[in-house]
């Protein structure tokens, strides 16, 4: 992914999105282009699933549930962007 950055939504609540809604959840959380070069990263409330897209194509949606645990994610007033 040379030149694009990775966006982490600030919201933990996009796991029944599809493709389409998550494209919409794009252009309202970041303002972009759903199609710009970016690598946009979602999680759900209890932090055990993410969800990201690749912008530029739609084309790669990648899915991760773990079964124990859950993943270290920021508060919306510690989000940066990469």
């Amino acid at each position: 992914m040379r030149g694009g950055t990775i966006r982490i939504g600030d919201q933990l609540k996009y796991m029944r999105k599809s493709i389409d809604g998550l494209a919409a959840m794009v252009q309202e959380q970041f303002a972009l282009n759903p199609f710009s070069s970016a690598l946009f990263v979602f999680c759900n409330r209890r932090r055990d699933k993410l969800n990201s897209a690749l912008g530029s194509c739609w084309l790669l949606l990648y899915y991760r549930r773990l079964e124990r645990g859950s993943f270290q994610w920021p508060l919306a007033a510690q989000l940066y962007y990469v």
